[in-house]
């Protein structure tokens, strides 16, 4: 339950099975997918940015930090709103940035439309390597359309938006499907099991109590472990729910 099963989700899962005596081998893929069925329609939807190789972006079209009221989910009004902060200095992620090209037109989610006018590259490290984006400059297009264009996570460059989190998720314990009599179970134990990454989360997070489910998006549900305590040091831990996906 701490990595964000549900009850429901359990309870139906089993129903489904229906009575028997023999030994099932079932995959947890299935009910992962129940439960992310469950968790969906409320979970309120944020923004994360990977801490790593952040590209720090200049928007023109912006003069400084303004906000803004947005559903915290589209689809379910009576979640409540969340702030979105707007800045002209935002972050965004090292793997978006290398997908993007000179003059294309992207969309900045809860935002709107920009183009790339710039890109800074570092030096290429080898010649299997893409070298980093160190900065990009944007312009904004906020007339654009946004059905054909590249989505982009991003968060406004402003201490107080962005929220130190560690991102937690977990692998399996026994690397086989299933184990044979013959099998050693020693042989089939991860060594590694836990996996850390850390990003800054937007604003809104901190009003979370422990427990809350939330999607990040463009990354997936995340359950809140750790919540906010308010000190320069401290981070928020958020357990990656699966969802059921390969």
């Amino acid at each position: 339950m701490r990595r964000g099963m549900t009850v429901p989700a359990l309870r139906e899962f089993i129903l489904r099975q229906g009575p028997s005596r023999n030994i099932l081998n079932l995959e947890w893929g299935a009910l992962w997918a129940l439960n992310k069925k469950y968790i969906d329609p409320d979970s309120a939807r944020h923004t994360a940015v990977f801490q790593e190789d952040a590209v720090s972006c200049h928007v023109k079209g912006i003069d400084g930090p303004s906000e803004a009221t947005k559903p915290k989910y589209i689809k379910n009004l009576e979640l409540g709103n969340k702030k979105v902060v707007y800045n002209k200095t935002i972050l965004l992620e090292q793997v978006d940035a290398q997908s993007l090209k000179e003059n294309e037109e992207i969309t900045l989610m809860n935002w709107g439309n920009a183009y790339v006018r710039r890109i800074v590259s570092a030096e290429q490290i080898g010649k299997n390597t893409k070298p980093n984006v160190t900065s990009l400059d944007l312009e904004l297009h906020l007339d654009g359309d946004v059905k054909k264009t590249k989505k982009i996570s991003w968060l406004a460059a402003v201490k107080s938006n962005l929220i130190p989190v560690d991102l937690v998720s977990f692998d399996y314990l026994i690397t086989k499907d299933k184990l044979e009599k013959e099998d050693n179970l020693e042989t089939f134990l991860a060594s590694d099991t836990e996996f850390r990454a850390q990003a800054y989360a937007d604003c809104n997070v901190v009003d979370l109590p422990r427990g809350s489910i939330i999607q990040f998006e463009r990354k997936g549900y995340y359950k809140l472990d750790v919540e906010y305590k308010g000190e320069d040091d401290a981070r928020m831990v958020f357990f990656d729910i699966p969802s059921g996906k390969a």
